[in-house]
């Protein structure tokens, strides 16, 4: 999947994300407002529930570690003003994307750089536990991970009366992967990206699909 695409995917399992609409212009002027920030946080993620504490976090991490913060910040937001979320993160340049996944990154993780478990001191520093939008998303069905009350490598043992016969014998290991699993990410259905970012005007996959068929939604 193309980084892009990955962007425009962000928010696509984001309640009532379709509703979100791009920066108004006010908002959208200067990095030195402290709403800038916040602003097109939102817009990334496709959530408007965004905290401005956080988000503060979130600038003043990024604003230490990339040069030029300031000015990328100010060129980013003028760019997602004026058009609806959709239109405006299709037409930023390659450039502009790559600060938008920067931006995104801890709003999804909750952390900047890259943890180790192997080295005492890394890059890495904290953002956000309560806002990482990775699990926000699925919180009805699996709960932020935390620290266990349980012995170190506790899963690893199959619960009581569970047969793992069938399980491949490297199945414990983090660096297994299923043999028939795919090389990449597969470019989601358009017409399913369709259907779920717009279900008032197309109410069925199948509706999107014959609109994008008749030509009716332009497609990249």
């Amino acid at each position: 999947m193309k980084r892009r695409d990955f962007l425009l995917s962000l928010s696509l399992i984001a309640p009532g994300a379709q509703l979100l609409t791009a920066l108004p212009a006010s908002a959208a002027t200067t990095a030195a407002d402290p709403g800038a920030i916040l602003q097109v946080s939102r817009v990334i993620t496709g959530n408007n529930s965004l905290s401005p504490e956080v988000a503060i976090r979130v600038e003043a991490i990024l604003s230490k570690r990339m040069p030029g913060f300031a000015e990328k910040l100010a060129d980013l937001a003028t760019a997602l003003s004026s058009k609806d979320r959709e239109a405006a993160l299709a037409a930023l340049s390659p450039e502009q994307v790559a600060f938008a996944l920067d931006i995104a990154k801890p709003w999804y993780v909750g952390y900047v750089g890259t943890p180790s478990t192997t080295i005492l001191k890394d890059d890495a520093e904290f953002v956000t536990f309560l806002e990482a939008q990775a699990y926000e998303k699925f919180l009805d069905a699996w709960p932020r991970p935390s620290s266990p009350d349980r012995n170190p490598g506790w899963w690893e043992t199959p619960p009581e009366g569970v047969d793992t016969s069938s399980l491949p014998k490297d199945i414990k290991s983090w660096s297994y992967q299923p043999t028939d699993a795919p090389a990449e990410i597969v470019k989601p259905d358009p017409a399913w990206v369709l259907y779920v970012t717009n279900t008032k005007k197309y109410p069925s996959v199948e509706d999107a699909r014959k609109a994008i068929a008749s030509g009716a939604v332009p497609q990249n």
